[in-house]
Order: C-alpha cells, then sequence, then structure tokens
C-alpha cells in the first residue's frame, strides 16, 4: 500500500498505541514532508503579503524593521490557519507534532535570513522571541472564530479583519480604514487560492 493511502487511515486514529514502529515511521516521514512545504509556501506567500501591502501603503516610508515585522506576522497568520485546518485532517497529536515543527521551521527560515555574524546568544534569544509571539498569536486568533464575514455580515471579530487592524496599528502606526481592508483581503485571498485543506490532505 503506498505510504498517502496508508497513512490517511493512520492521522485519524486518536489512539496511537497501536501503531508499530513501521506505521509510526510513516507518520512521521509524512509530517516531515508537510513541514517542508508548508514552510517553502509559508515563507514566500508571507514576502508576497507584505510587499503589496508596503505598496499600498506607499504615500509614507516604512522602515526595515517595520517590514521585518509584518513579515513575521503574516507568518504567525499563516501558521495559525494551517493549524485550523489541520485540527479536521489530523488526530490531535499528530497535529500538534505537526504545527510545532512547522513554526520552527518557519522561524529558523527567517533567521537564518539574518543570522550571519550574529552570537549564537543572540540567535537562540531571536528564536524564542519569535516562538514565544507566534504562541501569543495563536492564542489571540484563536477567539475569532470565522476567518472572514459572509455576504452581509459585518466584518468585526473574524480573523483576517482583526488581523488587518493589528497589522496596520502596529506595524505601519496607521488607522486608516482601508489599509486595514486591504490588509485583511490580501490574506483572505492567499487562503482562498492556496487550497490549503487539500494540500494537508494530500501530504498527510
Amino acid at each position: 500500500m503506498p505510504a498517502r493511502d496508508k497513512i490517511s487511515g493512520l492521522m485519524q486514529r486518536r489512539d496511537k498505541s497501536h501503531l508499530d514502529e513501521e506505521e509510526i515511521e510513516v507518520v512521521l516521514m509524512n509530517i516531515n514532508e508537510a513541514v517542508l512545504v508548508f514552510t517553502k509556501d509559508i515563507y514566500y506567500i508571507s514576502l508576497a503579503c507584505a510587499k503589496k501591502l508596503v505598496q499600498f501603503h506607499s504615500d509614507k516610508v516604512v522602515l526595515d524593521k517595520e517590514y521585518g515585522s509584518i513579515i513575521r506576522e503574516f507568518d504567525y497568520l499563516f501558521i495559525h490557519i494551517v493549524d485550523r485546518y489541520a485540527s479536521g485532517i489530523c488526530s490531535e497529536d499528530v497535529k500538534e507534532n505537526f504545527i510545532e515543527k512547522l513554526g520552527l521551521s518557519v522561524i529558523n527560515a527567517r533567521i537564518n535570513d539574518c543570522a550571519e555574524g550574529m552570537d549564537n546568544n543572540l540567535i537562540e534569544e531571536a528564536r524564542s522571541y519569535e516562538i514565544d509571539c507566534l504562541n501569543k498569536r495563536n492564542i489571540e486568533y484563536a477567539k475569532y472564530k470565522k476567518l472572514y464575514a459572509d455576504k452581509g455580515e459585518g466584518t468585526k471579530n473574524t480573523l483576517f479583519w482583526e488581523f488587518g487592524k493589528k497589522i496596520v496599528l502596529d506595524c505601519l502606526h496607521s488607522l486608516n480604514p482601508a489599509e486595514i481592508v486591504y490588509c485583511a483581503s490580501i490574506g483572505s485571498d492567499i487562503i482562498t487560492n492556496v487550497k490549503i485543506e487539500k494540500v494537508l490532505e494530500e501530504i498527510i
């Protein structure tokens, strides 16, 4: 039986005590494959989203530090969304293993971009800080049950709207509603086009 056919059944099991060593190895291999795929996707999608938002905000100067913060905030958002989708596909323990590895993989990819010449202690401090930020965002974003508003509904307390407010205020230091709407729409469009659930099902 192909590994991906086999894994589809394994992932749904709540009791992992019945898995033999070979089955566990298959699970871990598929988790690692999913981490690689989504790390690459999140890395480049967040860059593209940040670039779009900064271009929309073109009437003001965006400092390198702020630009980096925007990229990382999109990272946190997309990791959280992958977490949500994985909840409906994987068993809880597999999902936790996957998301923990994914978060660390994305964070390490960003740190590697600027780690040249940095002291190892500073790198570890940066990694710990990013992990803490990711955990805080996951807790915060879990409060918003809907990703975006349905037609005719208000946008308040939807994930993308609240995310847009946070980014525009904290990173761009703006209260421009048009920027909030644009930021929210960027995330919404990306999720619609990427088909996260389909990719997850194909891999794990």
